[in-house]
């Protein structure tokens, strides 16, 4: 798998993260530019596998982290703001709180431009 096969499968949050993070060690970390750009679809597909139960709160704590922090993983410019936001919520939940379904309802509301 090339390294952008990989990153395309993280920011899609399919497979098992922490395989896909041993594969992309045999890549360098720095990227001079983004290879994918994580939009907001990408961040509602991950709150409504938690709200369906196939993805749990540290599933998306861990996910959110990951992805926030690759250099290899741009935002789309429509949304940058809300999805830095987003990502930042569900990253550190010691500060912003945990995981709820209602917490979840509210970002997708946000992320879907519907508040």
């Amino acid at each position: 798998m090339t390294r952008l096969d990989l990153v395309t499968r993280l920011v899609q949050c399919q497979g098992d993260i922490e395989a896909l993070l041993t594969k992309l060690e045999d890549f360098p970390f720095d990227s001079e530019v983004p290879l994918v750009t994580l939009d907001a679809s990408h961040i509602t597909s991950v709150l409504e596998r938690f709200l369906s139960g196939d993805k749990s709160a540290a599933n998306v704590k861990r996910w959110a982290g990951i992805v926030a922090g690759r250099d290899d993983v741009g935002y789309a410019e429509a949304d940058k703001v809300s999805i830095a936001d987003a990502l930042f919520v569900l990253a550190i939940p010691d500060i912003n709180g945990e995981l709820t379904p209602e917490s979840a309802g509210d970002l997708l509301r946000q992320l879907r431009h519907e508040v």
